[in-house]
């Protein structure tokens, strides 16, 4: 005998598919009706429910033994010592904020009376380089934001590893800065280590493109011993810079001409001519191109070969940094004999770089292609 068919049963969807139909058919006030009493039918079973949880839980701990109940009372006396504490310390936070709000106000009005700026606030805005002016006169930088991105001369740059210069002219979507080796260039600074104030002052870049500053200013009694080399850094009293970024590195100080303090030069700035982003290798390998050949551009293994300790004694290189060192000194010897190459063509009186032989790193390029 055969067994009968399987009817699919869809009376029930068809139902609420009705009743859903006549739900989104009906005016809104009978919605709002039918919802509100539906509400009011539950409430009586949720507060049922509820109570029912609450007659629970408290038979609940009727049935706790003496030894339970002893140690729930402890646990809530702990709580109640506790919210006692903290009670009393929102209440000293709240006179402590009182206090530091009076105290504010006070020094708002000292600062007005006596003349002193107002604390100044410091917003980082990223810009990009579009032009290097390294020219003994101007010694500028080109940005690539202007006023439109809230730029208005005045206002200190900076980069990762301290002060580049402050912005001089600003227009619509440009601004160019006048870099910290300008003579022009003027800040209060500090030594590490030593709040009292000095006078930072630009001093040019030196033949080869080495960045230099002068200290001014400085107290007698700080000295520099051999070898431990002061670093000077900003201070915030100028208000163009926060305090503490790097500014440069000082390694002697020399009676000033007045006898009654002393000065000394600046050194350690960044280098404005060839500073760029890169491989970190990359940097390696152009000191392997410039330290690890002699006079006779003869490849030195012991001195690559230290190098790299060294380097490593501070940074361990990655296998592939190590992989990529063929190529990127190769890189790096075509780059510095193509510079010298355009230098020579392109020779200004005006320049203040040295001109080298580019046949120097031809050799050293012609050394990495079979090496």
């Amino acid at each position: 005998m055969a067994a009968p068919k399987d009817r699919p049963k869809f009376g029930p969807f068809f139902i609420l598919g009705v009743f859903f139909a006549l739900f989104i058919g009906l005016p809104s006030g009978w919605k709002i009706f039918t919802q509100s009493a539906f509400d009011e039918f539950q409430a009586p079973i949720w507060e049922i429910t509820s109570r029912i949880s609450d007659l629970s839980n408290y038979w609940g701990h009727q049935a706790d033994s003496k030894k339970t109940l002893i140690s729930k009372n402890r646990d809530l006396a702990r709580i109640r010592a506790d919210w006692t504490v903290h009670e009393n310390n929102k209440k000293n936070w709240e006179n402590e904020i009182s206090r530091l709000k009076d105290l504010r106000s006070l020094l708002v009005i000292l600062q007005k009376e006596i003349g002193i700026d107002p604390e100044v606030s410091f917003q980082p805005i990223v810009a990009r380089v579009t032009h290097r002016n390294l020219s003994s006169w101007w010694q500028e930088l080109s940005l690539r934001k202007g006023s439109n991105q809230k730029i208005s001369p005045g206002m200190g740059v900076v980069f990762s590893h301290g002060i580049v210069g402050r912005i001089n002219r600003s227009g619509f979507n440009s601004s160019k800065v006048e870099l910290c080796t300008n003579p022009n260039f003027r800040i209060v600074a500090h030594f590490q280590g030593d709040d009292r104030p000095v006078t930072f002052q630009g001093d040019g870049i030196l033949p080869g493109g080495k960045p230099m500053g002068v200290v001014l200013d400085v107290p007698h009694d700080i000295t520099i011993e051999k070898g431990k080399p002061l670093f000077l850094k900003t201070s915030a009293l100028g208000g163009t810079f926060p305090s503490g970024l790097h500014i440069g590195t000082v390694r002697m100080l020399e009676e000033s001409g007045d006898g009654l303090f002393k000065n000394g030069k600046v050194s350690g700035l960044i280098d404005f001519y060839f500073s760029c982003n890169d491989f970190f290798v990359y940097d390696l390998c152009i000191c392997i191109n410039a330290w690890c050949f002699d006079e006779e551009n003869e490849f030195k293994k012991d001195y690559f070969e230290n190098l790299l300790k060294g380097y490593q004694s501070i940074r361990k290189l990655e296998e592939e940094e190590i992989n990529a060192i063929p190529l990127l000194c190769h890189a790096s010897s075509l780059r510095f004999l193509l510079t010298r190459i355009d230098n020579w063509k392109n020779k200004n009186d005006l320049d203040i770089v040295n001109y080298q032989d580019p046949v120097e790193f031809l050799k050293r390029l012609e050394f990495h292609e079979i090496n």
